[in-house]
């Protein structure tokens, strides 16, 4: 068994009172923070003070009554660091973006939404939020497209095409910045299993879809981010979008044989506009694609309106992980 060194002993232990005080509601004494750590009340006074100095704790003025006595009591400090998830997204035809300022337990604390989208809109809307809250560590924008060599070459919204986004919002407000692909993170959002594989499809109504692969909770890019660029596929290559409605059942069938063909995933979200229900032929597109894999072993298929809460959802999970990496 691997033995810790002094260092790593103490970092683990602060780690294990930091989540407990992540998961618990309420704040939390020395006393509590030991029966539920296992820890000794000794240990926890000799790491609380830097946890404390470092502003992960926070200590409360009002002290606690716990059985007669007082004791000082303890609270994650979830606004130390906020991410600002700046989210690119259709709506009603048109491409919007949605502003969320994001605590470090993934609530939301504002939300802005800009519809008149130019460059320089954008970057006086990300400064005036990092203005507002100074604590925002990392900005996370959520795209619809693909950033190559550090430039948005693939991207619905064609007057941000081939900007150095990430560049321009660093130049603005100093801190680091990412991006990630709108199918991608809506995919991710959806995803809960940690070993599984899971394909991800969106057909927006106006532009050529996406599609993603979430192996075991990771993402899959591709060498150069291209991964799910699914609008190269045969089938789509020379498709006109918005979609005729007379194509819709022969284009999904297609798409999705070509993705259980590639990645053999344990299941498919498919993200459709409400307005396609009534003329998806789930059933019989089903039906024929287990014919084609006829192995006993076929996917759950899940068609899904869900596609901006997932994509939110996604974002917000993929910007706590950057947080936390920085850390």
């Amino acid at each position: 068994m691997k033995a810790y060194k002094q260092k790593n002993i103490k970092e683990h232990n602060q780690d294990l009172l930091i989540e407990l005080l992540k998961q618990n509601v309420s704040p939390m004494t020395k006393r509590q923070l030991s029966e539920q750590s296992h820890l000794s009340v000794v240990t926890i006074n000799k790491l609380i003070p830097e946890i404390v100095q470092n502003n992960i704790f926070i200590e409360l003025d009002t002290p606690f009554e716990t059985g007669g006595r007082h004791a000082i009591a303890y609270k994650f400090n979830e606004r130390r660091k906020l991410v600002l998830i700046n989210q690119f997204i259709e709506n009603e035809k048109k491409m919007v973006v949605n502003f969320y300022v994001v605590d470090l337990l993934g609530n939301i604390i504002e939300k802005e939404s800009l519809s008149s989208i130019t460059l320089a809109a954008f970057l006086a809307s990300v400064s005036n939020l990092k203005a507002k809250f100074p604590e925002i560590s990392i900005v996370l924008s959520g795209i619809p497209g693909v950033e190559v060599d550090k430039e948005l070459r693939i991207m619905d919204f064609i007057p941000f095409r081939n900007l150095d986004l990430n560049a321009e919002i660093t130049k603005k407000i100093a801190i680091d910045s990412f991006i990630e692909n709108d199918i991608n993170a809506a995919t991710f959002g959806y995803s809960s299993e940690s070993k599984h594989i899971l394909a991800g499809v969106y057909f927006p109504e106006s532009f050529p879809p996406g599609a993603a692969l979430i192996i075991n909770q990771h993402i899959f890019r591709g060498y150069n981010n291209l991964s799910g660029e699914i609008k190269h596929l045969p089938n789509l290559k020379y498709t006109n979008f918005p979609l005729k409605t007379s194509e819709l059942n022969s284009i999904l069938t297609e798409t999705l044989q070509s993705i259980l063909a590639m990645y053999d995933p344990h299941e498919i979200i498919l993200y459709i506009p409400e307005n396609w229900l009534s003329h998806i032929e789930k059933e019989l597109i089903i039906k024929y694609l287990s014919e084609v894999f006829s192995y006993n072993v076929f996917p759950k298929i899940t068609i899904s309106q869900e596609f901006s809460q997932n994509y939110l959802n996604g974002l917000i999970k993929l910007g706590l992980e950057k947080i936390t990496q920085k850390e």
